[in-house]
């Protein structure tokens, strides 16, 4: 998953097997980082929302429209909302302007509306609250990456430490998320 609102999807059936990468419609979310540019706040747990609802599960979705090749798209999640409703109402994405009219973007349009007067979530602009929604991470090769003070800081947090596996590049070398108290590393 490359942010909350970008997902590659899978059909595993064995006599049409396909993969796209499809945008959830009507919204946009904070981007997550790499090494080149910098988190924005609410990124991660946009991302996270979005996998811990829908990854190795089966789902339907609606395409609602496609702009330069890219497909937008709906997903049904819980009690009648999509994730994109979801998103917008816990406040980790915003509704985008000017889209066609439809039930389904007039429903995250108010819901974005709502965010927004209640300051919730990304609406939220006090540097105090911003800080505590962005990431420190440490990345491999980084002048500021040290194996040895990472794994002695590491010996330092409680045990197990708790991480995601980001992706597996191949059988002997991964990306992973690293849950520390106050930063991660990301190898």
């Amino acid at each position: 998953m490359l942010s909350g609102d970008c997902l590659t999807i899978q059909n595993i059936a064995k006599d049409d097997p396909w993969e796209e990468r499809v945008y959830l419609a009507f919204i946009t979310a904070p981007r997550c980082g790499s090494q080149e540019k910098s988190e924005d706040p609410f990124a991660f747990e946009a991302r996270e929302l979005v996998r811990e609802a829908l990854i190795g599960k089966k789902i339907d979705f609606t395409l609602e429209y496609q702009v330069s090749g890219r497909k937008y798209v709906t997903i049904p999640f819980e009690g009648g909302v999509t994730v994109n409703l979801h998103l917008v109402k816990q406040g980790f994405a915003k509704a985008l302007d000017k889209r066609s009219p439809g039930k389904a973007y007039e429903e995250i349009k108010a819901a974005s509306d709502d965010c927004e007067k209640r300051k919730v979530g990304l609406w939220n602009t006090d540097p105090k609250h911003i800080a505590n929604h962005l990431r420190e991470i440490t990345y491999f090769g980084e002048s500021n990456y040290s194996a040895s003070k990472l794994l002695e800081q590491a010996n330092q947090e409680p045990k197990p430490l708790a991480a995601i596996l980001e992706h597996v590049f191949g059988t002997s070398y991964v990306s992973l998320y690293v849950y520390r108290l106050k930063s991660v590393i990301k190898m």
